[in-house]
Formats: structure tokens, sequence, C-alpha cells
């Protein structure tokens, strides 16, 4: 089990066909597949943030991102005939799944509408509320079991890579449409399991070209650029390109190709200094060849962004109390929300950011699963953990 400031995070390796990637891998290398699993359950009206590593560029070059999400609800409900003739009472189930995480442009809204769910001739009302022959309980009944409701492959893949996190904001509702004159109660069960796989060749090379790019940082306000091109016969020029996004770059700098080189490989390097201090900075290399025709290098994410710190949220065993270690760089109030497992607002504090944090619960925690968010009033960083009370 590996968590990430996210619920319940595992990892798995596996090695998947080439066919199904839109970049190959050269030679005999294999694509290979990281992902992150999260998986919680829920009673059907619940926010969540999934937070996910970022991909780690030394292990190779990204060619893709899939995110998936596969949903199972269990529902129940009581019906009551409020007519005081027989009549038949059905109604049907909604359920929708909004996802959005506006570092990675990503957007999914999904609706799912249940059969009908009919009772024929349910005797009239007997002034008696909640009981009697006119009322109807169904339940638990399988609304959809393990049914996939996204399965996106991204191939814009610059978001992803670096260090720190992904979050993805995931909000679940329902809602019934029933006959007139019912009365209704219904309780909803859900297990999401949400996921991120990141698609990559452990070689730092594509097909599409015969340049192998690496790039680190070499102090605060500079970047090494270095590269080596295994068809240098054929380059007339290098454009070093710097993105400060990894979708729109511009050219650091024009090197000609020097013409001198062994076994028709030719070896550069470039050292990239720049003016205001950068978090994460892109590179990639344009290669013009004699006849004109231009090549690209796979892009290369360089971080001058600290380590995040290890952020803990432990309760007494009183539950009285949770004390934290937030992270303390620029002194940033953070506002605390507990949730319970359903998603309900428990309680909310706003905590200065010290070594040791105490947020004083107004209510003695009950053994269970709550969720934490905390969000840094200045730099909107947010940290998503599970707290167990056993």
């Amino acid at each position: 089990m590996k968590t990430s400031r996210s619920l319940l995070v595992c990892i798995f390796i596996c090695i998947v066909p080439v066919a199904i990637i839109k970049a190959q891998c050269t030679g005999p290398i294999t694509s290979t597949v990281i992902t992150y699993d999260t998986s919680v359950v829920g009673v059907g009206k619940a926010p969540y943030i999934f937070t996910f590593p970022k991909f780690d560029a030394t292990l190779g070059t990204l060619t893709s991102v899939r995110v998936q999400s596969v949903v199972s609800i269990q529902y129940s409900f009581t019906l009551e005939n409020l007519d005081y003739s027989p009549r038949t009472l059905r109604h049907r189930f909604y359920r929708y799944d909004d996802i959005t995480s506006p570092a990675v442009s990503f957007s999914h809204s999904s609706e799912y509408e249940s059969p009908n769910y009919s009772f024929s001739m349910v005797p009239g009302f007997d002034d008696v509320r909640g009981s009697g022959p006119d009322v109807v309980v169904a339940g638990p009944l399988t609304v959809i079991s393990a049914d996939t409701l996204v399965n996106r492959t991204l191939f814009n893949t610059a978001a992803f890579m670096g260090p720190g996190n992904i979050a993805f904001n995931y909000a679940t509702d329902g809602d019934v449409n029933l006959t007139s004159a019912t009365g209704y109660f219904g309780s909803t069960t859900d297990i999401i399991k949400f996921n991120i796989s990141y698609v990559y060749c452990s070689a730092l090379i594509l097909t599409s070209s015969t340049i192998n790019l690496n790039v680190e940082k070499s102090g605060a306000l500079s970047a090494m650029v270095k590269w080596t091109n295994s068809n240098e016969s054929q380059a007339a020029s290098y454009e070093v390109m710097v993105s400060s996004d990894g979708k729109n770059f511009t050219t650091a700098a024009m090197i000609p190709a020097n013409g001198t080189f062994t076994n028709n490989i030719g070896s550069y390097q470039y050292k990239y200094e720049f003016n205001q201090p950068a978090r994460t900075l892109y590179f990639r290399i344009k290669q013009i060849n004699k006849d004109n025709k231009l090549e690209y290098t796979v892009i290369k994410p360089v971080s001058w962004q600290p380590r995040e710190q290890t952020v803990h949220f432990i309760a007494d065993q009183a539950g009285s109390s949770i004390y934290s270690n937030l992270p303390t760089a620029g002194g940033a109030a953070w506002n605390v929300d507990l949730f319970g497992v359903n998603g309900q607002l428990l309680q909310r504090n706003q905590l200065r950011a010290t070594t040791n944090s105490t947020m004083v619960m107004k209510q003695k925690l009950q053994r269970g699963v709550y969720i934490i968010r905390a969000i840094n009033n200045s730099t909107k960083e947010v940290i998503t953990q599970k707290l167990l009370i056993q």
C-alpha cells in the first residue's frame, strides 16, 4: 500500500502491448504502465479529492496517461402510497458523477438512470405513516456493478510530469423521479475505484527521434541541456526550446551542427540561464536537417521546487484533538476541514502552520474513517488524507 496525500492509494506495475500506445518505444524496449489506484466507500452524495503522484521523468519517456473510474452502487428504498385509493407506485433513481482537474484541464460529467421500479396496486393510505400494507420496502438492489464511467487516454502529458501531485475533484450526487402522492425514503452505498495510469518507455527516446535529451538544474537560475544525436551527418542545426507550461515553447538558442562526429554521433550541451526563480521548466530540442525536415525530441521537465515534506494528521486516543505538522513555509494559515466518509462536513478550523498544529474537536471522534482536507490560504495547495480512528 502506497499513500501520497490521497485516499487509499496503491501502486502496481504491469506490461501492456505496444499497440495501445500512440507513441511507440524503440527497439526491444517494452511499454510499461504504472497505475495509482484509489477506492472509497460512500453514501452516494459526497465531494472527494483524489491525489496522485506525478510521473517521475527519470523513469523514462511518458507517452500517455489514462484516467479511469469504476463505480458500483447498492440502493434501498421505501415507498408509501399517500393516496387513499389503491394505485401503482413507481420511480427511477438517477446518479451523477462530476470529475474535474484544473491542473490538467480535465473534466468529465456522467449521468446514470436506473430501470423503472414499479409496484402494482398498492393499497390506499391507512393514515399511519411509515408502516402498513400501503408501504413497499425494497433493497438493497444492485443498480450498477463495477461499471466503467470514465476511461480516457490523454496524450498531452506535460502537466503530469515533475515533482508533486496531481489532484482530481470528484463529486457524486443522486436524485429520484417519483409518482405523485408518494412517500419516499432512500439510501445508497457506492464504491468508487478511481485510478490514473502512466504509460511510458523505459528508454529515454522514442522511435520518432534519434536524439537522446537530458536536462538537469545546474543552479538556482540555470539548467544544463545535453543531447546526443545518432544521425549527426543529416543535421544542419538545433533549436533549444523552453516552456513554462509544457505546451507553449519559445526558442532559447540556435546551435549549428558542428560537423564533427564519431560513428555518426554528435554531442552537445547548452546552459540555459534565466532571471526570475522558476518552479518547473520544460525543454525540448528541434533538429533541422539538411533537407529542411524537422524532428522534435520528447519534452523533459526540470524542477527547482523543493521536495515536499511529509504531512501527517494524528488523533489522540480520546478522539478529542487532531495533531498535524502542516508545512510552515511563508507562515500561511491553512483551512482544515474534517469530513465523514459519507462526505458530511463535521468541523472546520483555521490553523497557523507550525511544527505542531492542534485541531481541537467540538465533539469526540467515534471509531471510523474520516477525511481531512487542508487548503493553504496563500498558495492554494491542497492536502487530503484519510484518518482512521480505532
